[in-house]
């Protein structure tokens, strides 16, 4: 049993009905009697967390809803998390009285470990703050994961903070992008507020994961160059970027990213589209206000915006990216990336150039904690923090000696092993900046590739090969093949991609890529004899020519796969690039078939070479699988397609791959040692969360009437309800992408549903108010622009609230391509 606060008021919950499944209507009769009922007095044994828990010594206050007040007047609503404990007339300690209110809810730990030298009750204490912000409801989705961490991190001696961001949730104001200069600064003089505050010990670090781990890693990186940001200690970012153009869900080195570019503008224009949560309000005509004020100065998406900035020196996307000077990061940082989340190659980037006191994990992790990920194994991430934040924030053991990378090195692996066995590799460290490939010199290596000959025992079949040398191995193409090869366009080439921040469901999962490797040109080196490690960065040198005298804009999406005896190609690195924005490194004459194509010249002829960077790989290719390269002039929906007319050719004589060389005995003698390798994570204590009706998903692949290829996702989250903070929410979303033969032309569409209600509502009389968002977008257009159809609808009350419809046409961008 749990003690829960509703508006001030405490209730018990059986948490035995998390497991049972509620009729809507019992729910509301659930919400309704708790904000009916008279307050009682709170249970202080309410919280007992076994051992395995791992609880510190401190027993935790959960102030649910404290009001902090910005120089500019702007409000900021946050849960804040105390290690402390009511009084007898349920008040806090006198060092705390400025967090008094009616949304509290006490918990006291009944376990004591004293790991990090605190001790409850030990005199006047001074505590360091962890800092997460978000711009997601605080009492929504998120609650039952931040009362599960901040809870535990209060207990061992922390003041946890949970903040709404400026014009989310109960904060004023509006929110007009990501990673905005105000979001930063807002964030920036709430830590200096901290560091001042009688209870602190001066110290704060940050704490987040995607957005949080965005929004940390960037307070870091401004600290050098302004001395309003210089308030914090450290950071813990996950799954963040160094590189918010190439390295987020926007673009990918000049194409618009399209699995994830409209899906995620619709996810936060349904979002932000809801009210703040009325409970905090006593007055129906100020949250109405509130609300439609919200709508009226933010309530478009961010799809336009993006659009209107497609080069990646804009300043709009320079803003926040670290890769243009990582010596502004001078705070220690931890940062933490998963081999099936989009962000790993940043994160393997900046464990190259960042200060030397910070330290990079990559696990095998999904874009959610180290901790529930569905791919593992997990890990006591927990604890992990716990000890970055006890170093770095009460001058605890020194993280000096931690390695600077541990990373995690998969096997072959099929699909559908991903999330049910946690055996699928090991974890090795790097004491210092792993040993990394520099980009080569163009002219160099083409020059290589031209005196390379091809082994004499080329295996029957293979249309590649390997050559290693001390440092490097080199994948060179079969002299056999043909000098030129025409590519041709087909709608299956980018075929189930996954999400870019997968979370490990039916649609985010980049399945078996046997489909796409048949419509690609694709080359193979056989069965290896030997395990191929594939560790850092790869570069692939491509040599292409253009029908048209690249007068056109041209794109290619390459991939390279573990491919096994029964033909599933599991993808190991891609890449996709617009051509036309990138610099060519060299042009080549064309003479024809045979030995002369390996004639450099100098003209500006129609052939091209560029050199492409792969994501990270951290993958080992097991004896009798084949490595598989594959090359395509499109790669939709992981980019949205050229539209080009024209014709791209691949010139495989000029054209190699080139990782780093990493032997099964050097991997194995970075296995890690016991000491740093990583326990089991630990249970958590988890918050109430009623299901009400289950969720489900689908994916489906079909030829339209039209011919279009068309991909359907459906997703239902399903409908729960939260006691603590009394919401009952139910999202479901269709996501529609399409393609014509000829991809030539392109749609994505994406139709959102949010149901809520909000119970304890003092304006209602306590009674609850329901709210529904829909809103529908549409991105489609050919080659020479992008077509917005955008719709928001909402009602409170089954009546209409706001309605709004727009249209929006961008040119795609064009450049001096010839």
């Amino acid at each position: 049993r749990v003690a829960i606060t509703a508006g001030g008021r405490n209730r018990r919950i059986d948490l035995r009905c998390v497991q049972h499944t509620h009729s809507p209507q019992s729910l509301a009769s659930d919400m309704d009697s708790m904000s009916k009922e008279k307050p009682c007095e709170a249970d202080p044994e309410s919280l007992a967390p076994t051992p395995e828990h791992g609880f510190g010594g401190y027993s935790v206050t959960e102030v649910g809803h404290h009001v902090i007040t910005l120089s500019d007047g702007t409000d900021l609503a946050a849960r804040i998390y105390l290690p402390c404990e009511l009084d007898e007339t349920r008040n806090l300690p006198p060092v705390f009285a400025a967090f008094q209110g009616r949304y509290h809810r006490y918990t006291r730990t009944t376990v004591r470990q004293e790991k990090t030298g605190d001790k409850a009750g030990a005199g006047p204490a001074r505590f360091p703050v962890l800092l997460e912000a978000l711009p997601y409801y605080k009492d929504g989705y998120t609650y039952p994961r931040d009362f599960s961490r901040h809870t535990w991190f209060a207990s061992h001696g922390f003041v946890s903070v949970r903040v709404e961001l400026r014009g989310s949730g109960s904060s004023g104001g509006v929110i007009l992008g990501e990673y905005l200069p105000r979001e930063l600064a807002d964030l920036a003089e709430l830590a200096g507020q901290f560091r001042a505050a009688e209870w602190s010990n001066g110290k704060v670090g940050l704490y987040g994961k995607s957005w949080g781990g965005f929004t940390s890693l960037q307070l870091a990186y401004y600290q050098s160059h302004h001395a309003r940001y210089q308030v914090f200690d450290t950071a813990v970012s996950l799954y963040s970027s160094d590189d918010r153009y190439n390295e987020d869900i926007h673009y990918v080195r000049g194409a618009v990213r399209a699995r994830e570019f409209l899906p995620w503008s619709a996810q936060m224009l349904a979002w932000n589209a809801r009210p703040p949560p009325p409970r905090y309000e006593h007055s129906r005509s100020k949250w109405e206000e509130t609300w439609r004020d919200r709508l009226r100065k933010a309530g478009k998406s961010w799809l336009s915006s993006w659009l209107q900035h497609q080069d990646e020196d804009d300043e709009f996307w320079v803003h926040g990216s670290v890769k243009h000077d990582y010596n502004r990061v001078t705070i220690p940082l931890l940062v933490v990336g998963g081999l099936e989340d989009g962000y790993k190659t940043s994160i393997f980037r900046m464990s190259q150039n960042l200060n030397p006191a910070s330290k990079f994990i990559i696990g095998p992790w999904v874009h959610n904690w180290p901790d529930v990920s569905p791919a593992g194994p997990r890990i006591d991430f927990l604890n992990l923090c716990l000890e970055w934040f006890t170093s770095h924030l009460k001058d605890g053991p020194s993280t000096d000696t931690w390695p600077r990378l541990r990373l995690y090195v998969r096997d072959s692996f099929k699909v559908g092993q991903l999330y049910e066995q946690d055996d699928l590799g090991r974890y090795v460290s790097f004491k210092d900046i792993v040993p990394h490939l520099e980009a080569p010199n163009v002219r160099g290596l083409l020059a290589e590739i031209a005196a390379t000959e091809a082994p004499q025992n080329l295996k029957r079949g293979a249309s590649i090969f390997l050559k290693e040398t001390t440092d490097t191995v080199r994948v060179l193409f079969s002299p056999e093949l043909v000098s030129k090869i025409e590519m041709k366009v087909h709608p299956l080439q980018g075929y189930r991609p996954g999400c870019f921040y997968s979370f490990g469901s039916l649609g985010d999962t980049c399945w078996d890529q046997s489909s796409a490797l048949r419509h690609s040109l694709t080359f193979g080196t056989g069965q290896l004899g030997q395990d191929l490690v594939l560790l850092g960065d790869i570069y692939f040198l491509v040599a292409v020519s253009s029908s048209c005298g690249w007068k056109e804009r041209q794109y290619v999406y390459v991939q390279l796969c573990d491919v096994f005896q029964d033909g599933e190609a599991v993808q190991i690195a891609r890449a996709g690039y617009d051509l036309t924005r990138q610099t060519a490194f060299h042009t080549l004459e064309e003479r024809g078939e045979g030995n002369g194509t390996k004639n450099l010249g100098t003209s500006p002829a129609t052939s091209r070479v560029y050199l492409l960077q792969m994501t990270f790989a951290s993958h080992c290719i097991s004896v009798g699988n084949e490595l598989v390269v594959s090359v395509a002039p499109s790669g939709f929906p992981f980019i949205w397609p050229s539209c080009s007319n024209s014709t791209l050719s691949f010139l495989p004589h000029h054209s190699c791959i080139l990782f780093k060389r990493f032997t099964t005995s050097q991997i194995g003698e970075l296995e890690v040692e016991d000491q740093l390798a990583f326990q089991p994570p630990l249970p958590l204590v988890k918050a109430p969360k009623i299901k009400i009706l289950p969720g489900s998903e689908t994916y489906t692949e079909e030829e339209a009437e039209n011919g279009y290829h068309r991909t359907v996702m459906k997703s239902d989250w399903g409908k729960y309800g939260l006691p603590s903070t009394e919401i009952t929410d139910h999202e479901i979303t269709e996501v529609v992408m399409e393609i014509n033969p000829e991809c030539t032309y392109a749609r994505v569409r994406e139709d959102k549903k949010l149901y809520l209600e909000f119970g304890g509502v003092a304006f209602e009389e306590g009674r609850s108010v329901s709210v529904t968002v829909e809103t529908s977008q549409t991105m489609e257009g050919g080659y020479d622009s992008y077509i917005l159809h955008e719709s928001l609808s909402v009602k409170e009350g089954g009546k209409a609230f706001w309605e709004e419809k727009w249209t929006d046409v961008i040119p795609r961008e064009t450049c001096d391509w010839s």
